[in-house]
């Protein structure tokens, strides 16, 4: 469980917001701590129950709300050939585009090979995938082509539009994250 302060409006169970890293006035405000610095900036959390305690705001007219909030599940788009069912990408390993290439970032920073290269998604990958035998399956709703083959769609479902608007809104662009 984690505390953290919410704008009244907005402190309802089930709410879901991307953490910021305050304002310039939060940093000398007394609930700094327990309102943004135990929150870790661009993880998307979750109120899980709100707290019948109101505090005062410089930020926020209305006041604020202590809630207890969860980090949520990241819904992340890679390349379908990388999806693998029931696999879990480490905690803290993430994904950023950058100029059309999409690296391997842990906390923030994007991580390097043996040779001091930026690591790239799909070389991180290659290991583990070599480790798989991949077959795609077929889904009752997958659109074939003549011979029956899948036929691979390039639009985004509604979750990955989703979820690309919420970054976006936020200035983030990311390929995909864990």
């Amino acid at each position: 469980m984690i505390l953290t302060l919410l704008p009244k409006n907005l402190a309802k169970a089930g709410f879901s917001f991307v953490a910021g890293k305050g304002d310039t006035e939060c940093k000398d405000c007394r609930f700094f701590k327990t309102c943004v610095d135990n929150l870790k900036p661009g993880r998307i959390y979750t109120v899980t129950s709100v707290r019948n305690i109101e505090h005062p705001c410089k930020i926020h007219d209305s006041g604020v709300k202590i809630v207890e909030v969860k980090e949520s599940q990241i819904e992340a788009a890679i390349p379908k050939k990388y999806a693998i069912e029931g696999a879990k990408i480490n905690q803290g390993i993430s994904f950023v585009t950058e100029n059309g290439k999409v690296y391997v970032t842990k906390e923030g920073q994007k991580q390097r090979n043996q040779s001091n290269e930026f690591i790239q998604y799909e070389d991180w990958l290659e290991p583990i995938l070599s480790k798989f035998e991949i077959k795609q399956r077929k889904t009752p709703d997958a659109k074939l082509d003549e011979k029956g083959n899948p036929i691979e769609i390039k639009e985004d479902s509604e979750a990955v539009k989703r979820l690309k608007a919420t970054y976006e809104a936020k200035g983030i662009t990311v390929g995909a994250t864990a």
